[in-house]
Formats: structure tokens, sequence, C-alpha cells
């Protein structure tokens, strides 16, 4: 029996049975590696993208709201100048603003003796991406003077909603109020 394996000549040395096992071995982990390294790097894309897109989402809401709230600012300081003139709230928007609903007779008569703050005008409802969808909104309220201002703010739809519902009530209470009272005569 022969102990040393005979290579003939001209012909490259066998690789041995552990060279081809490290060979194979090596080209394993060279293999885990590189696929290990392309999730790793899909993970990264993803985390990044998802990131990226709810950055813009807050983003998006943030101008939506801030071009509310500014469009809301002309039709504000119109009204305002004519409270301040008249002391009363005039019976049509002054302006182009026709975006907004403006409130009626019986709102504006309950906002000039109301203790609380009235909505007086509000745009229509505003989807958003994170924030709750809402409505940009002008409200009437008398200051510690008792003189008449006019502000606006965002408030989501649940918030507007509980709140006109709340002034509603309050509006048909203060009429029967108002109506049950005897007429005076100056």
């Amino acid at each position: 029996m022969l102990w040393v394996q005979q290579i003939p000549v001209g012909v490259n040395r066998p690789a041995t049975r552990l060279h081809v096992d490290a060979k194979q071995q090596a080209a394993k982990v060279r293999l885990r590696r590189q696929r290990r390294w392309i999730l790793l790097s899909l993970a990264q894309f993803v985390i990044l993208v998802l990131v990226v897109t709810l950055l813009l989402a807050w983003q998006r809401d943030q101008r939506t709201l801030g071009t509310t709230l500014d469009r809301l600012h002309k039709p504000m300081a119109t009204l305002q100048e004519s409270v301040d003139r008249w002391q009363i709230l005039p019976a049509i928007l002054p302006g182009e603003a026709r975006f907004l609903a403006y409130a009626n007779d019986a709102e504006r008569y309950y906002a000039m003796i109301a203790s609380e703050p009235v909505i007086i005008a509000f745009t229509s409802p505003i989807d958003m991406l994170l924030k709750q969808d809402g409505r940009g909104v002008l409200l009437f309220h008398r200051d510690e003077q008792g003189q008449g201002r006019i502000t606006s703010q965002w408030m989501s739809t649940a918030e507007f909603y509980k709140k006109w519902t709340d002034q509603e009530r309050a509006i048909r209470e203060s009429e029967k109020e108002r109506l049950a009272r005897p007429l005076e005569l100056p």
C-alpha cells in the first residue's frame, strides 16, 4: 500500500480534501456576508423611505395649517376694523373672503352678548395626513375692557362640531329667553 500519492509529471497537484473544504467554507462565508449586506441595505433603505415620507407628510400638514391661518388673517383684520369702528359685527363679511361661511343674524347677536368665544366664520373641512382633519375658524370674544376681539385658530373636526353644537344650543336658549321677555320700548 502506498502512503504517498503519486503525481504525474506536467499535471498540477490535485487539491486535497481539506483544501477543497476550506475554499467551499470561505465561499459560504462570503455568500452569507453578501446576503446580510443586501438585507441590511434593504432595511436601511426602507427605514429611510419611511422617515422621509413621514417628514414630508408632517411638512405638508404644517404648510396646510399655516396657509389656512394666513388666509384667515385678512378677513380677520377687516372684521376687527369694522367691530372697532361700529362696535357690532357687520351683516356681511367685508372683503372677498368667499372661502368662509359667515355667521347669520342670530349667531352675530349671540356673539355680541356671549361671555365665551363664539364661532363667527369658518372654512370648509381640510384634510390632513398626520394631524386630525379640521377647519380654520374666526372667533369673536370680549376682552377684559369689554372690547370685541376677533381671533383665528385651527380646530379639529371633533372640536369644531362640539363647539358648534354647544354654540347652537346656547343660541336657541338665548333666543327663547329673549323672546320670553316683554318688549321694552324706549
